[in-house]
C-alpha cells in the first residue's frame, strides 16, 4: 500500500476522540457525551494523515470492472433495475408520479433556458457550476423515465459548455470544478448508450485534464479542503464526491488516472468530513450546511455503493446512524434552528438524502423522517427523492423523545409534541464560535409558540471580506457576534464580545413528560469578565411556557445585557417588568419574574462603540422589521434573571408565570400530571376527522352547497370544563375552544378550528354564472387592465404588483356563493388572495381567505357560504414566486340550492 503526506497550513489541528457515548436514564436527554480526548498537532509541520490509503486505486478499479462487466452502463447513483422500477411505481405510487412529472416540467422549462457561459463576475466564482450540474440531473432524470430525445439534446448543449470551458475554475475554487465533475460523470454515465464516440472521448478528456488532474494535484499539495483539521468545512465532501463520481464513470476505459484518483479522493474523504458526525450526528456548521455536506456526502457514498457495491466501511464512521435525529430535532414547528451560517425565516428542509441514509442504515425511521419533512416543506420530490425513496414506506409517524442533547456543537432542542403545529419549542446554543460557518452564540436561544417564531436567530449576513477571517474580524459582524442574538453581552468593548475558541458545555439536562431543562456553563465564553456565568432553559407548565435564566458572578462591577430578537410588534408595559409581543393576530408575554432591571426596545444594530465592519452599507444584509427587546443592568456584581415567555392564547393566559428557583433547585415535576385536553371535537355532531387530542389546530372544510355555519362542539373528561367560541356568519376567524382544569383554573389548553371553504376544479353542478358589469382595481400594469379578467381570453390578463385589488359591480345586489378565477402561470405558482363583498361598495364583509392549488391555467372555483353582495373585491397578496398579482379571467355565480 501506497503511503500519502499532505502539508497542512499553519494552524493547530485538534481531532475530538469520543471514549465513551452513554444514554442515561428516561429523565435525561438522549445522547449524552460523558468523556472526550483531544489530541494536538504542532504548527508547521507536514503531517501524514494515514499510514495508508483506505483501499488502493487499482483495487478500486479492480471493483468496478467486476461489479460492471463489459462496461455496463449506468452505474452511478442509479442502475437499470432502479430506473425500471421507478417507471413502474408511476402507475401505483401516486407519490412517485407526482414527483417524477414534477422533474419532467423542471426539464421543459430547462428546455428555454440559455445554456451555460464561463462567466466569473465575482472574481472567484464560476457560476455556471450549479446550473450545469441542476440542468444535467433533471434533464438526465427526464430522458431516462421518458425515452424522450429533446432532454438528451438539451443536456449535451451543457456537456459541449463545459468542455468548451478554458477551465472548471480549479485554481480559484475547486468547489466548482467538483460540481462539474459531479455533473459530467452523471451525464457520462446515464446518457452514455446515447452518446457518440467522438463526444464520450472528449467529454473523458475534459474529466481527466481539467478535474481528476487538478484533484490529484490538490490532495499531493495538501490543499486546505483534503486534510482534516480543526475548521472541517463541507468542501471535504464537494470535492471528493466530485472526484470519487466522475473517475466511477470513466474507470474501467480510464484506469491509471482514475485509480489514482480514487486512492487519493477516497482516503480524504473517509478520513475527513464525514468524521464530523461523531459522537452523537450533530453538525457545527448549522443546519443548511449540514444538508450541504450530507447532499455530496450521500452522492460520495451512494456512487461507491452503486457503482461497487461497498463504501469500504466509510459509511459505518461514528455518528452518521444519529444524524438523521439531529435534523430532526433541530426542526421546530415554525422552521429549523437557524445557529450558523443558515438563512433567518421559516425554513423547513426538504432532505432527499435522508431516503439515502434509511436505504444504507436499513432503517424505515429514516426514511419516515424524510416523507415527513419533505410534506412539511410544502416541495415537491425531485431526482434524488426517486433514486432514493423506498416505496414501501409511506408512514410518517415518528417515535422520537420530545427533547435532545448533542454535543460538538453543545445543542438542547425541547418541544411540546411532534404532531401540533401550535407546539412550543426550544433551540438552545452553547459549544464556541471557532466552527466552520460558525457564529459566537453560546448561550443563543430561539422560542415557537402558537404557530409563530418569537425569539428568532437573525441567520446569516452576506460572504463579504473578511466575514471568513475568524480570528480577526468574522465575530465583530453584527448577525455572527453576541449582541446579533439572544445571549447577553458584558462590558462591549472593541474586542471580541466572547472568548471564540471557548468551548462551553451544557452540563445539565433533564426531561420527562411534564416538561425539560438544560443549563449551560458560559463561564469560559466570558471568562474575561466573570468568575462564573451560567444560563439555563426550561419548558415547562405541561410545556407550554418558557423561563430562560441567568446567574452570573462577575470579576469586577460590569454592565450587562440582555437580548432577545424578534419580528414581532413590542408592547412594554408601564412597571416595564412586562413585555406584549404580537404578531399575526398571536400574543406571547415577556416577563420578569426575578431579577433586577427593566424592558426597553432597540433596534438590531451594534451596540454603540462597538466594531461594526463595513459600517451600515448595503453589502451587508439589512436587519428590516426586527427589534429586539432589551434588560440592561449597569455596574452589577452579580447578575440573577429570570424571564419567562407565556403564549397568551386568551388574556387568561397572563396568570400562568412560572415560580422562580435558583438554577441549582431546577426540576421536573414528577408523576402523571393530567392536562385539560378534549376527547373530541364535532361538527353538527360527528366527530372531526383526524381528531387527536394532542393536535390543537385544525381545518374543516365547508362541504359546498352548506347554507348553515356548522356547530362546533368539545367533549372532555369529567374534571374540565370546555367553552367554545361558536362561528357566526363569519367564517374566516377560528372558533376557539377552550378546556379548563375544574380544579385549577390556571391550568387550561386551548384548541381552534378554521372554518374554510371549498376549491374546486370543476364548476359545481347547477352554479349560474352571474353577468359582471364593470371591472375595476387599485392599480394595473400596462396593458394588463382589469377589464382584461372579462373578455374569456387566456391570453389577457390583470397584473398588478404588490397588496393590490381588483373589484367587480354585478349591478344588483344578487346572492352568491362561488367566485372562478384563472391565474396567468397558475400551472407553476400558487397566487394568494381574499375576497370580500358588499351590497353598498362602502362596508365590506372578509368572506374567503384563498390560495390557488398552482396547478392549472384553467379555472379554479372557490365557494362560500352564500353572500349577498353587489360588489366583489379579491385582494392580491402576490404568489408563491414573486408578489405580483395576475388573473386572466374572473367569473362570479349565483347561489343555487
Amino acid at each position: 500500500m501506497k503511503k500519502i503526506t499532505l502539508a497542512l497550513i499553519t494552524m493547530s489541528l485538534l481531532i475530538i476522540v469520543p471514549f465513551c457515548l452513554k444514554v442515561k436514564a428516561s429523565n435525561e436527554m438522549i445522547n449524552v457525551l460523558d468523556d472526550f480526548k483531544i489530541i494536538s498537532y504542532k504548527e508547521d509541520i507536514n503531517i501524514i494523515i494515514d499510514d495508508d490509503f483506505i483501499v488502493s486505486g487499482e483495487t478500486v478499479i479492480n471493483d468496478l470492472k467486476k461489479a460492471n462487466p463489459n462496461n455496463k452502463h449506468p452505474r452511478i447513483l442509479i442502475n437499470q433495475e432502479k430506473i425500471n422500477e421507478i417507471k413502474a411505481a408511476r402507475s401505483s405510487n401516486e407519490r412517485v408520479n407526482k414527483w417524477a412529472q414534477a422533474v419532467i416540467e423542471q426539464a421543459d422549462e430547462i428546455l428555454g433556458k440559455p445554456v451555460s457561459k464561463y462567466e466569473i463576475p465575482d472574481g472567484r466564482r464560476l457560476n455556471a457550476a450549479k446550473d450545469i450540474k441542476k440542468y444535467i440531473e433533471i434533464t438526465g432524470m427526464a430522458y431516462l423515465l421518458t425515452d424522450k430525445q429533446v432532454y438528451l439534446e438539451r443536456a449535451i448543449q451543457e456537456i459541449n459548455a463545459a468542455i468548451s470551458f478554458q477551465d472548471w475554475n480549479d485554481n480559484r475554487e475547486f468547489l466548482n470544478t467538483a460540481t462539474i465533475m459531479s455533473a459530467m460523470a452523471i451525464a457520462y454515465d446515464w446518457f452514455y448508450d446515447d452518446l457518440d464516440d467522438e463526444l464520450k472521448t472528449n467529454m473523458r478528456k475534459a474529466i481527466i485534464e481539467k478535474g481528476l488532474n487538478k484533484g490529484i494535484e490538490q490532495i499531493n499539495n495538501g490543499a486546505w479542503w483534503s486534510v482534516k483539521k480543526e475548521l472541517d468545512s463541507n468542501w471535504n465532501a464537494v470535492c471528493n464526491s466530485g472526484i470519487i463520481m466522475s473517475a466511477l464513470a470513466i474507470g474501467d476505459e480510464e484506469s491509471d488516472v482514475s485509480g489514482k484518483a480514487l486512492e487519493r479522493a477516497i482516503t480524504s474523504f473517509g478520513k475527513g468530513i464525514i468524521t464530523e458526525y461523531g459522537p452523537d450526528g450533530a453538525w457545527g456548521e448549522g443546519p443548511t450546511y449540514w444538508q450541504y455536506a450530507l447532499e455530496y456526502i450521500a452522492l460520495g457514498l451512494g456512487t461507491l455503493n452503486s457503482a461497487l457495491g461497498q463504501d469500504y466501511d466509510i459509511s459505518k464512521v461514528d455518528g452518521l446512524d444519529k444524524t438523521a435525529h439531529y435534523i430532526a430535532h433541530v426542526s421546530g414547528p415554525k422552521g429549523i434552528f437557524n445557529y450558523g451560517d443558515s438563512p433567518s425565516g421559516s425554513l423547513k428542509l426538504r432532505v432527499p438524502e435522508l431516503f439515502y441514509l434509511g436505504k444504507l442504515l436499513n432503517d424505515d425511521s429514516i426514511t419516515k423522517l424524510g416523507l415527513k419533512m419533505l410534506d412539511d416543506s410544502k416541495k415537491n420530490g425531485g431526482v434524488y427523492d426517486l433514486i432514493w425513496y423506498n416505496t414501501s414506506v409511506t408512514s410518517k409517524k415518528l417515535d422520537l423523545p420530545l427533547d435532545a442533547k448533542f454535543r460538538d456543537p453543545d445543542l438542547a432542542l425541547m418541544r411540546g409534541s411532534w404532531i401540533d403545529p401550535l407546539s412550543t419549542y426550544i433551540g438552545f446554543k452553547a459549544g464556541k464560535a471557532y466552527m466552520s460557518h460558525g457564529h459566537m452564540d453560546s448561550g443563543n436561544f430561539v422560542f415557537h409558540a402558537n404557530g409563530e417564531q418569537w425569539a428568532i436567530d437573525i441567520g446569516t449576513d452576506n460572504y463579504v471580506p473578511g466575514y471568513f477571517n475568524y480570528d480577526k474580524d468574522r465575530y465583530h459582524f453584527y448577525r455572527t457576534r453576541p449582541d446579533g442574538h439572544n445571549t447577553f453581552v458584558i462590558n462591549p468593548d472593541k474586542q471580541y464580545q466572547q472568548d471564540y475558541k471557548a468551548n462551553n458545555e451544557i452540563t445539565t439536562s433533564k426531561s420527562n413528560k411534564n416538561g425539560a431543562y438544560a443549563i449551560a456553563d458560559l463561564t469560559p465564553a466570558y471568562s474575561r469578565h466573570v468568575n462564573s456565568a451560567k444560563r439555563g432553559v426550561m419548558l415547562t407548565s405541561f410545556r407550554e411556557t418558557m423561563i430562560v435564566q441567568d446567574q452570573i458572578t462577575m470579576k469586577a462591577p460590569s454592565d450587562y445585557y440582555w437580548f432577545m430578537h424578534t419580528e414581532a410588534n413590542i408592547n412594554i408595559q408601564k412597571d416595564g417588568k412586562e413585555a406584549i409581543l404580537t404578531k399575526n393576530g398571536k400574543q406571547l408575554l415577556v416577563k420578569i419574574i426575578h431579577g433586577e432591571g427593566t424592558f426597553t426596545e432597540m433596534e438590531a444594530v451594534p451596540l454603540e462603540g462597538t466594531p461594526n465592519p463595513l459600517g451600515d452599507t448595503n453589502k451587508l444584509k439589512a436587519n428590516t422589521g426586527i427589534k429586539k427587546l432589551v434588560v440592561k443592568l449597569g455596574n452589577v456584581s452579580n447578575v440573577d434573571l429570570a424571564i419567562a415567555l407565556v403564549p397568551l392564547y386568551s388574556d387568561a393566559d397572563r396568570d400562568k408565570i412560572p415560580e422562580y428557583k435558583a438554577l441549582d433547585q431546577w426540576q421536573l415535576t414528577e408523576g402523571d400530571m393530567e392536562k385539560p385536553l378534549l376527547t373530541g371535537i364535532y361538527i353538527n355532531g360527528k366527530l372531526l376527522d383526524g381528531f387527536n387530542n394532542q393536535v390543537r389546530s385544525y381545518t374543516y372544510t365547508i362541504p359546498y352547497g352548506t347554507t348553515d355555519v356548522p356547530i362546533i362542539t368539545g367533549k372532555a373528561s369529567e374534571g374540565f370544563d370546555v367553552e367554545v367560541a361558536q362561528a357566526t356568519d363569519n367564517i374566516v376567524t377560528p372558533v376557539e375552544i377552550k378546556v379548563t382544569d375544574k380544579n385549577n383554573s390556571k391550568s387550561r389548553t386551548h384548541y381552534t378550528v378554521l372554518l374554510t371553504t371549498e376549491s374546486l376544479e370543476q364548476l359545481p353542478k347547477g352554479a349560474e354564472e352571474v353577468k359582471i358589469v364593470e371591472a375595476t382595481a387599485s392599480a394595473h400594469q400596462d396593458p394588463n387592465k382589469p377589464q382584461n379578467t372579462l373578455d374569456n381570453d387566456f391570453n389577457t390578463r390583470w397584473s398588478a404588483q404588490g397588496k393590490q385589488w381588483i373589484q367587480f359591480d354585478l349591478g344588483v345586489v344578487t346572492k352568491i356563493n362561488v367566485v372562478g378565477i384563472s391565474f396567468s402561470k397558475g400551472n407553476v405558482r400558487a397566487s394568494l388572495f381574499d375576497i370580500e363583498v358588499s351590497k353598498d361598495g362602502t362596508n365590506w364583509k372578509k368572506i374567503l381567505n384563498g390560495k390557488s392549488r398552482g396547478t392549472s391555467l384553467d379555472f379554479e372555483y372557490f365557494t362560500f357560504l352564500a353572500e349577498e353582495a353587489r360588489y366583489v373585491r379579491v385582494n392580491g397578496k402576490g404568489n408563491t414566486s414573486n408578489d405580483w398579482n395576475s388573473y386572466t379571467g374572473v367569473k362570479i355565480y349565483k347561489y343555487k340550492k
